[in-house]
């Protein structure tokens, strides 16, 4: 009995061993899209990335605000959605209804937000 379990433990290590493994290998599939469907899905990914990091540095520039500012950021910070959602889509115009519509939209988006969060981050550090 004693051999056997030494047995099964040896092969528990080994078979975690070979997922650590193989887990470690598997490559980001947005390093290397293939299709046109993949690489769109790589620009949304990025772009969700890019906007989820606007929102945390816009909640830490919030946080530091006094209420008058804190209303004066939320009403410039809503037009400046509306301004980059629809220059996006003006700039993609003639991209619409495309295949690569999105790709080029989402990497519009990202440019803009990954700009919005540079500037939100010299306020930031600013008030400092």
């Amino acid at each position: 009995m004693k051999k056997m379990t030494s047995l099964c433990i040896f092969a528990g290590i080994l078979a975690v061993s070979w997922v650590c493994s193989v887990a470690t290998q598997a490559k980001d599939p947005c390093d290397d899209p293939q299709t046109q469907t993949q690489i769109n899905a790589c620009a949304a990914e990025a772009y969700s990335k890019a906007d989820a990091e606007l929102n945390k540095i816009y909640g830490k520039v919030m946080a530091m605000l006094n209420a008058e500012r804190k209303v004066k950021l939320k009403e410039v910070q809503l037009a400046w959605i509306k301004f980059r959602d629809a220059h996006c889509r003006f700039i993609n115009a003639e991209a619409a209804g495309g295949t690569m519509y999105p790709v080029l939209q989402y990497g519009c988006l990202s440019s803009l937000t990954e700009t919005r969060s540079a500037q939100l981050t010299a306020i930031l550090e600013s008030a400092r």
